[in-house]
């Protein structure tokens, strides 16, 4: 099992890490709104849905550069 892995390019990974990156991004804007909320007017800055959307952008731009 380990040689098998040893054998795969590094570009492998870079897909499997994205991908894995993508999927928790879309798994974030499925939730319902009254789990991102607290209360019932909610400001666009404490939709935690953005933040979680910015901190997985600089993620994904990090494992695509290196």
């Amino acid at each position: 099992m380990t040689d098998l892995l040893l054998e795969l390019p590094l570009w492998f990974a870079k897909v499997g890490a994205i991908s894995l990156f993508s999927v928790i991004l879309l798994l974030v804007w499925l939730l319902p709104r009254h789990y991102v909320y607290s209360d019932e007017v909610g400001s666009r800055w404490k939709d935690l849905r953005l933040w979680a959307t910015l901190l997985l952008v600089i993620q994904l731009l990090l494992y695509w550069v290196f």
